[in-house]
């Protein structure tokens, strides 16, 4: 059986920034999935590059209701697709994907996202909690930087 690789965004439209990682795990033998929130973009990406597309709505604002619903959405989607690997991409996508990888027990969460992290003193009291998860995501996913 081949090894799953699930690559995740918050919106479709950043899938062409992964596609050299989609093509590259293809070439290498993975069986590669994309999740993100749905639209033709995501339908389209999934068509040119014949990988697996998995849709999933995601606010890209802060939203606690919507933002449960869419990591119940991703856990339903890892249960079903069962990946031997996590690749996150974009600062909600990637919260919500750790945490749903986490849930799932995942055995590689990467978090390949260059987020910015906040310190507490610049953090607002609601954003408080949500930069906790986010810190604690980070001390058990693989962390990449890319820095330039």
């Amino acid at each position: 059986m081949k090894p799953r690789l699930l690559h995740v965004t918050t919106v479709p439209m950043t899938l062409c920034f992964v596609a050299g990682h989609v093509a590259h795990g293809k070439s290498r033998g993975f069986d590669v999935h994309v999740l993100s929130s749905p639209g033709e973009a995501l339908d389209e990406f999934a068509r040119d590059l014949q990988v697996e597309a998995h849709a999933v709505p995601m606010a890209r604002r802060i939203a606690p209701l919507s933002d449960l619903a869419a990591l119940w959405g991703i856990v339903r989607v890892m249960r079903r697709v069962r990946p031997t690997i996590v690749d996150a991409h974009t600062p909600k996508g990637g919260l919500l994907a750790m945490m749903a990888a986490a849930l799932c027990r995942v055995p590689v969460r990467v978090d390949s996202n260059t987020r910015w992290r906040p310190s507490g003193a610049q953090l607002g009291r609601s954003l408080r909690p949500t930069s906790r998860v986010s810190s604690t995501n980070w001390r058990v996913a693989i962390s990449i930087t890319y820095r330039s």
